[in-house]
């Protein structure tokens, strides 16, 4: 669901979103675009302005993992996604497109990240 932030009333009931649960969210910082993960690795692009899903990515993590956190850089252009593998993918914000994959950076989960310019 999407609330306004001044009046605190309901925008849109985008109703069921992921099959089980969201387990992180990222918004990028122009307000176009918002991400949320589900449990299996499961990533989707929201179009804030439109109020529509804009690209359903599926699974993007292997073996079921977790989408554990995510986070947009401060310029908009690139999306990280972390598992509780211990893996970080590297997005364009633009095309949709995996740029570049991180595998065992961690033994476990990485339950944040942030982006500092």
């Amino acid at each position: 669901k999407q609330y306004g932030v001044k009046d605190g009333l309901l925008v849109r009931d985008y109703g069921k979103v992921h099959e089980r649960f969201i387990y992180a969210m990222a918004t990028s910082s122009d307000s176009n675009w918002l991400y949320i993960s589900g449990n299996r690795g499961c990533l989707k692009q929201f179009d804030i302005r439109q109020q529509c899903c804009a690209k359903d990515f599926g699974r993007v993590h292997e073996n079921d993992s977790d989408i554990c956190a995510m986070v947009v850089g401060p310029n908009s252009k690139y999306l990280w996604t972390s598992d509780d593998s211990g893996n970080l993918k590297e997005w364009s914000v633009k095309s949709g497109t995996l740029l570049r994959e991180f595998s065992g950076l961690h033994q476990g989960r990485i339950h944040g990240l942030t982006c500092v310019h």
